[in-house]
């Protein structure tokens, strides 16, 4: 007897090798960060668990919201002037006037 094998996997099979990547070295660092955010934790010694201390001593040091307002500074001031520039760049290159435009899209 033949066995009826389902072809709509197959597309799994394909997908699937970045799934395994995605939760090996995306997600599962991520939640192990946030594990290691609720608890006191030198390095050598076992991580002892603190809950929301460490979230309530960020939120009451002034040197957070100070790191927070230059996280904003620099992402005003240098990354939405990078995105313009390359948008305008973009649009500019998919002009048909443009003489050398593979040249410039391949620099």
């Amino acid at each position: 007897m033949h066995s009826k094998v389902n072809k709509s996997v197959y597309g799994y099979y394909f997908i699937a090798p970045f799934f395994v990547g995605f939760l090996v070295f995306g997600l599962a660092p991520i939640l192990y960060t946030f594990y290691l955010s609720l608890t006191k934790w030198e390095g050598f010694s076992d991580p002892t668990y603190v809950g929301w201390a460490n979230y309530s001593h960020v939120l009451h040091d002034s040197f957070f919201y100070e790191s927070v307002l230059n996280t904003l500074i620099i992402w005003i001031f240098s990354i939405i002037p990078q995105l313009t520039l390359a948008l305008v760049l973009a649009i500019i290159l998919n002009e048909k006037f443009i003489r050398g435009k593979h040249f410039f899209r391949a620099v």
